[in-house]
């Protein structure tokens, strides 16, 4: 185990350095992008030349290299790129290579290709400098071996993941993109990820949520991913982000989820809902009197989108729990639909964009009774990480789970709130407000005791005869 975990921050250091070199050259989140998509076609080359080389037979060859895009497309193979690197038009090859492997396999490469352009002269600078910089790029990836035989698909998606973590980067019209994979671990865990499912993030951003639901253990046969994203450009990042890390049954659309039509069908809705939503994404409510409650009515939108025994997990600011006015009605409002099942009160300080807690709050349609779960994660276990964010440890995650699974009060971490506890509260859902302070039990021994009240009265004694001798003195 500890020697994958050493391959995979080695390759993860790799593509880091190489992506690191060229930053500064163009805009980070179109570099990020084009650079990301240099990776995958150099997975797709050596995906194929390893697939080619394990068979003679003529038919056999030419089905895999239908299924990798290849077929016919002599342009479009990275080692013909780096035979061309001495060209002038390297950024035109490019264009024409993605283009090519679109048209030849739309579903696999739709909403990829029309946000690449290699030759845009605003982006990437003039001829001279779009060449020297893409051959550059080119000629460093060709050092490295993406093979299958070297290099799984979890390990590649998980080094890129890994190099966009250390590169936070401000994309068009949002720099929150991604969920930290121990809040990703965490979600996982908490909900039922069974084979067949599908699987919604209305706001995926990068799609780390989606990835880390596909590569479970439980969902690994033939799970539906679908994503939401407003922005164009991230929106490519996370289909490539997918693929990169061997998943092939998802669907991103660059679409608001807030002003896409609503599913009515039973069977068009979804299983599971993944969701830390952005501010650009809630459509901002109001009342008479201008209070903002867009947070509930995301919520409202999103379990309208689940099925009858569906679950949702969503990771908002804590705000969500005590605000007043209207959104004080609408909380009280949800929270008497009874399907609001647990709240859990995360740390600060876990994301790059904010230090305020968040708080993650699960939905059940199959919730049947009229309480709800409330964890007070504040106090866990965390380490810091090399960008000085808080991350839970393992043992951190594990309570949290167990602690859900088990429905359980336990002093001073978790409480079960009664229908009449939250009203006597005013529908506020501060954990803090139903959790028993953790009572800790004396420890003082008889010696010690002895010891205190001993050295009480020779001090007393002191004091005494200090006042003797003052009186004495007058």
């Amino acid at each position: 185990m500890s020697s994958k975990i050493d391959f995979q921050v080695e390759i993860s250091k790799q593509l880091i350095n190489i992506f690191e070199r060229f930053k500064g050259r163009a805009p980070d989140a179109f570099l990020l992008l084009h650079y990301a998509a240099l990776v995958w076609l150099k997975r797709i080359t050596d995906l194929n030349q390893y697939r080619l080389a394990a068979t003679s037979d003529d038919e056999a060859m030419r089905s895999i290299m239908v299924e990798t895009g290849m077929i016919h497309l002599f342009h479009a193979d990275f080692n013909t790129l780096i035979g061309k690197t001495d060209e002038d038009m390297v950024d035109a090859l490019l264009n024409e290579t993605f283009k090519a492997m679109s048209g030849h396999q739309p579903d696999v490469f739709k909403g990829i290709v029309d946000s690449l352009d290699f030759e845009s002269k605003l982006v990437f600078g003039d001829q001279a400098t779009r060449q020297a910089l893409f051959k550059e790029m080119i000629l460093a990836l060709n050092d490295m071996d993406f093979s299958p035989g070297v290099l799984s698909d979890r390990t590649l998606g998980s080094a890129m993941m890994s190099l966009i973590v250390r590169n936070p980067i401000e994309f068009n019209t949002r720099s929150d993109v991604f969920t930290p994979d121990c809040v990703n671990e965490l979600l996982v865990r908490l909900l039922d990820f069974s084979e067949g499912k599908t699987v919604l993030d209305p706001s995926c951003g990068l799609g780390f949520s989606l990835i880390k639901a596909g590569l479970t253990q439980k969902s690994r046969k033939r799970m539906r991913l679908r994503g939401f994203e407003i922005d164009s450009q991230v929106a490519s990042m996370a289909r490539i982000n997918l693929k990169l890390s061997g998943l092939d049954h998802f669907e991103i659309v660059t679409n608001d989820i807030m002003k896409s039509a609503l599913e009515t069908d039973e069977q068009n809705k979804v299983d599971i809902i993944l969701s830390h939503p952005t501010v650009d994404v809630a459509e901002r409510d109001t009342n008479a009197e201008g209070i903002k409650a867009a947070d509930y009515v995301y919520m409202k939108r999103l379990l309208s989108m689940l099925k009858d025994d569906g679950q949702m997990a969503l990771v908002m600011n804590i705000g969500v729990l005590y605000r007043g006015s209207f959104e004080a009605l609408a909380r009280k409002d949800l929270i008497l639909s009874n399907t609001l099942e647990a709240v859990i009160a995360l740390p600060s300080g876990m994301y790059p964009w904010t230090v305020a807690h968040t708080v993650i709050l699960i939905f059940n349609k199959k919730h049947r009774n009229q309480s709800i779960l409330l964890i007070d994660a504040t106090g866990l276990d965390m380490v810091r990480s090399e960008q000085r964010l808080n991350v839970l440890k393992d043992n951190a995650i594990e309570k949290i789970v167990q602690r859900y699974h088990t429905f359980s009060k336990e002093d001073g971490f978790s409480a079960v709130a009664t229908l009449d506890e939250i009203i006597a509260n005013d529908f506020v859902l501060k954990p803090s407000l139903y959790i028993e302070e953790k009572h800790q039990e004396s420890r003082i021994s008889v010696e010690r005791m002895t010891e205190s009240i001993s050295n009480l009265e020779r001090s007393i004694e002191e004091v005494s005869q200090a006042i003797d001798e003052i009186i004495k003195k007058l």
